[in-house]
């Protein structure tokens, strides 16, 4: 009996370890990041090195994927907030994403030069004619600067869409 005891133990504490180990290898943790989120939803930064977006439009609807490039960084900042509880599909999620290169430390686009870096835009709710989904930013400002492993941006658009129209963010440890 004892040996069961102890067996089913052992198992189950080396599972939870697996998982931890597994997560601290996929993710990088930071000590610091700030920006402003508006009091009622959640905000999320995320500093993707060594990756790349890949944008590509099926059926009118733009789609992409995250790809490895080691000479990229993509960045995604993500705001999310739930409007009713009780409704499952009663959320309301934007959502930025653009890529710089490793070696360009410094950035300042506007308007159509955001091509450069594939900025995009995502509306996700489950209200019709809110002009759903994922869209290539081509109206706005977006500065940005690595340095010594800490990444500084901020965007701003006159979009009258999202709710989330600047953002300035800072990332330490990448």
């Amino acid at each position: 009996m004892i040996y069961r005891i102890f067996l089913f133990f052992f198992i189950f504490f080396s599972c939870s370890s697996k998982k931890e180990i597994l997560n601290e290898e996929n993710t990088k943790k930071t000590n610091t990041q700030k920006f402003i989120c508006p009091n009622e939803g959640y905000c999320l930064l995320e500093v993707l090195i060594d990756k790349s977006l890949q944008i590509k439009t099926v059926n009118n609807t733009l789609l992409f994927t995250l790809i490895d490039n080691k000479e990229k960084i993509t960045i995604h900042f993500q705001y999310s907030k739930n409007l009713e509880d009780i409704a499952i599909d009663g959320g309301y999620r934007e959502e930025y994403f653009f890529e710089i290169d490793n070696n360009n430390h410094k950035g300042d686009l506007t308007d159509n030069a955001l091509e450069q870096v594939k900025m995009l835009f995502g509306k996700y709710t489950n209200s019709r004619g809110n002009n759903n989904g994922l869209h290539l930013l081509k109206n706005g400002h977006l500065t940005y600067e690595v340095n010594n492993g800490k990444v500084d941006f901020s965007f701003s658009t006159d979009l009258t869409e999202p709710i989330i129209k600047e953002i300035y963010a800072t990332k330490n440890e990448l």
